[in-house]
């Protein structure tokens, strides 16, 4: 019997809809991310060949010079007629089994991929193998297989129909005359929520710190059950200070989530550590304070944390602490980011009688400037002060991290365009208003939001000096009966 010819087709062009030139962005190792699939894709076995076909146009160019640079053959075609692209493959080759591909998927797993091809020549009676409808696997690491004859098929029946001609597997998913199997895994690979796919921007940046982190364990031989193995398993670096930190130490406790270190304050401007520490339940060879962290970030590298919390830590993020954490760096603030940026949040938005809430965002190396997760308003009124509007901002922070958890970890997060104008407060002139000038007029309303603002139960509040002594002000305010 004449040995069937397995082809891999890649589907591949510049003028993305939704993220222009994706599969030339850097991913790892100096390798776009159209050139690591490729180099990933020769590790797949019994295959015979592997075409790249993209559009007739010129932005497609580079992508023609990468194929090249691999000896892989390229087919050029309809820019939009993706299904007549792919037959044009298959006469070009011969092919009697067409595996497809997609440069939307970078970790589409060789290892995988050849065992779906035993499965398929398997089985007799299929025509085409869906790992994307139904889905079992991971989105974005499995493929579709399928027989010459239903390419074919599908290219005579779908003349008029212009989406089956962009996106290939319609009318076989549809059609009675073509056989679709939809595979199915259990056990640990069974993880449909997780998305491994590039769409958007920020599908980008949730891969390529995953990639790079198993590139430099593995090389190109890592496996889908690797990813998943920091998903299901995530290992937390947990910078944390205040009531907030002790608030997120708890939750992360109460949820068996692993916390593999913590970074606290230096003792000078520390608060809640020992609650912290406490609650943590870690060994001391796992605390640190960010002083010491920053003589050496190395430290931190034994516990191979898979992700970052910073909860109330003044820690400034650097391009080396970020890239140690495969599922990012996750920050917390008092505030409608990016208004209110940097310090007391909660003091600025009742002097400045603005809006306030809380935000939750990916760390970049600017300041309370990383791309938004979750952000929600909060109603506050006169009788609020900056202590409770503070512990308002704590407990809506801590629902933003409740709703967000499992989000970031599977890829199923989305960005925010926030509409608030920029603003930051160094901590330096966070107290700006604190000592009231007696020699100074106020609006009425200024001097009361500013006693509201710097009011923190007993603890502290707005002063004043007279001769040499200085004068506390605390302010209570009630509503009136009618």
């Amino acid at each position: 019997m004449k040995k069937s010819k397995i082809v891999i087709v890649v589907q591949c062009r510049y003028r993305s809809t939704r993220l222009p030139g994706k599969a030339l962005l850097p991913f790892v190792d100096n390798m776009s991310i159209l050139e690591f699939l490729l180099r990933r894709l020769l590790l797949v076995k019994k295959i015979d060949d592997i075409i790249l076909t993209t559009g007739k146009h010129k932005s497609n160019k580079p992508i023609i010079e990468i194929s090249n640079k691999l000896n892989i053959k390229v087919i050029e075609g309809n820019e939009k007629n993706v299904l007549k692209r792919f037959c044009d493959a298959a006469r070009f080759s011969n092919a009697d089994i067409i595996v497809r591909v997609c440069a939307d998927n970078p970790l589409t797993d060789p290892f995988l991929i050849s065992e779906l091809i035993n499965f398929f020549v398997s089985k007799k009676d299929i025509d085409h193998l869906s790992t994307f409808k139904k889905l079992s696997l991971p989105y974005g690491s499995g493929c579709a297989i399928f027989s010459r004859k239903a390419l074919f098929l599908t290219s005579l029946k779908s003349k008029n129909d212009l989406f089956s001609k962009e996106h290939v597997e319609p009318f076989m998913l549809k059609s009675n005359l073509i056989k679709t199997h939809y595979y199915k895994k259990k056990g640990f690979l069974h993880f449909p929520d997780l998305r491994l796919s590039i769409d958007y921007l920020k599908d980008y940046e949730f891969l390529k710190p995953i990639v790079s982190y198993l590139y430099n364990k593995k090389k190109f031989n890592f496996r889908t059950q690797d990813v998943i193995s920091l998903i299901k398993k995530p290992k937390v670096a947990l910078f944390a200070n205040g009531e907030f930190g002790l608030m997120v130490t708890k939750f992360l406790k109460s949820n068996n989530i692993d916390i593999v270190c913590v970074i606290t304050h230096p003792d000078i401007n520390a608060k809640k550590k020992k609650e912290i520490i406490d609650a943590s339940k870690l060994d001391k060879k796992k605390i640190i304070d960010y002083k010491q962290l920053k003589k050496n970030q190395r430290w931190i590298n034994k516990f191979e944390p898979s992700i970052a919390l910073s909860c109330w830590s003044s820690y400034i993020f650097n391009d080396e602490m970020i890239n140690k954490f495969p599922l990012g760096v996750y920050n917390f603030h008092n505030s409608l980011l990016p208004t209110h940026g940097g310090s007391g949040a909660n003091i600025w938005a009742i002097i400045d009688k603005k809006k306030t809430g809380a935000t939750m965002h990916r760390i970049s190396t600017k300041i309370d400037a990383g791309p938004i997760i979750d952000q929600r308003q909060i109603q506050y009124t006169f009788l609020d002060t900056g202590y409770s509007l503070l512990k308002k901002q704590h407990k809506k922070m801590l629902m933003l991290l409740k709703n967000n958890w499992q989000k970031i970890l599977v890829n199923k997060h989305t960005y925010l365009n926030s509409n608030h104008t920029r603003s930051f407060i160094k901590k330096k002139i966070r107290d700006k208003f604190k000592q009231i000038n007696l020699n100074k007029k106020y609006k009425a309303i200024d001097f009361i939001n500013i006693l509201r603002a710097y009011q923190f139960s007993n603890k502290d509040s707005s002063f004043f000096q007279d001769k040499k002594k200085l004068w506390n002000l605390h302010i209570k305010i009630t509503k009136r009966k009618t």
